[in-house]
């Protein structure tokens, strides 16, 4: 088997010409994973504020691998924080990493500290943490850089996009940030019926069940939040994810 790469390498290499770019705004990183995911592009989406980047490796719209500089994204780290290294094992290895050049995953399986297996999740877990934190991002910058992806060292991570896309707006806590996405209590929504066939790996809870079901005929956010008698948060925040993912979709109003 090829050697696994770290997720959290510091280098991300150059992709091929042909790119778009922005800054970053309360609202965008989730609604660029979705229009990069619906529109089957294939590329890297690079996240950078001061020296910090992140990146998403997507081929034909489906997220594959990520990285990151941000030394809290490293699979030591992650390996610590699962308890299977010490702190002494972690700092041994990382200063053997530092020596040598070699990468820590190698040099983990080599002294017998993880097994394959351990490897292979632990980078699968490591690539969603880093994809669910860059949609914690609301400054800096972004660019899509669209072409063949730049490495073939990509571990595939068993998830569907648009589930990483749900699962990623879970982590985002601030009011501020909902509110500005879906709008006012007076807004509008309504269910996507072909949402059905798109989300066949989705697995959605029941409350988010009563949500679509609720807005299979048009109603507001207002209404949403009076009727379904849940954590009103939640439910709103259920509403953005919803609507990126492309399960509801706005109402104009007449």
């Amino acid at each position: 088997m090829s050697p696994v790469p770290d997720a959290a390498s510091p280098t991300t290499p150059a992709a091929p010409p042909g790119r778009f770019s922005g800054p970053i705004t309360a609202i965008s990183v989730p609604a660029l994973l979705q229009s990069v995911h619906l529109s089957r592009e294939t590329g890297v989406l690079l996240l950078r504020e001061g020296r910090v980047e992140k990146s998403a490796y997507v081929r034909a719209g489906e997220v594959l691998f990520a990285r990151s500089n941000d030394p809290d994204d490293r699979l030591g780290e992650l390996f610590l924080r699962r308890g299977v290294l010490s702190v002494r094992g972690l700092e041994r290895c990382t200063a053997e990493v530092r020596q040598t050049g070699h990468r820590l995953g190698g040099l983990l399986l080599q002294s017998g500290l993880i097994t394959p297996e351990d490897l292979i999740e632990g980078v699968r877990e490591q690539v969603r943490e880093i994809i669910h934190s860059m949609f914690l991002w609301t400054r800096g910058d972004y660019s899509f850089q669209m072409g063949p992806l730049p490495t073939d060292e990509l571990i595939t991570i068993k998830v569907n996009t648009t589930d990483l896309i749900r699962t990623g707006i879970q982590r985002i806590n601030t009011w501020s940030r909902i509110r500005e996405a879906i709008g006012g209590l007076d807004t509008r929504y309504r269910s996507v019926p072909e949402f059905d066939a798109a989300r066949s790996e989705v697995i959605l809870s029941r409350e988010e069940e009563r949500l679509l079901q609720f807005l299979a005929q048009p109603g507001s956010v207002g209404e949403a939040c009076d009727t379904l008698h849940g954590n009103n948060f939640e439910i709103c925040r259920t509403i953005w994810a919803f609507q990126v993912m492309g399960a509801l979709e706005k109402v104009r109003q007449s």
